[in-house]
């Protein structure tokens, strides 16, 4: 008997992502999915572990292996700002729906902030105490 899968029609409330990384042996289905709801998650979302987890019932343990997976299939690159003293400041994620080293992809760059954009927050981490995101 063959399957059937219902769809809904999509006028709201719907992301457009390239099938790329469903398709990708290499990923588990849990890095699909985090990486899924990264991309429908709005511009101005603060990436943080802690955000990322409040997302879905996985702990932080589990995030931080989809995390990891990404990273090493080259969806994900992490910058890791550093105190003077080595200590961890805070860290930038940068998530690709297709890995930089797949040929016919182009990407297009983030759109520039407008300087009065109300969601821009401009931060000097020079003097910040503790770890947060950017």
């Amino acid at each position: 008997m063959p399957s059937t899968i219902f769809r809904v029609e999509k006028n709201a409330n719907y992301t457009t992502i390239s099938n790329y990384h469903l398709q990708d042996k290499n990923l588990s289905l849990k890095a699909k999915g985090l990486l899924t709801i990264v991309l429908s998650l709005p511009p101005d979302w603060t990436i943080s572990l802690d955000g990322l987890q409040s997302l879905s019932k996985d702990g932080a343990a589990s995030v931080r292996a989809a995390l990891d997976e990404l990273e090493k299939n080259g969806y994900l690159t992490r910058n890791r700002g550093r105190r003077l003293d080595g200590t961890l400041q805070c860290v930038q994620y940068t998530f690709l729906e297709v890995p930089e080293t797949v040929q016919g992809y182009k990407y297009m760059p983030p759109a520039p902030f407008k300087k009065d954009d109300e969601n821009v927050v401009q931060m000097d981490i020079s003097d910040m105490d503790s770890a947060s995101t950017w």
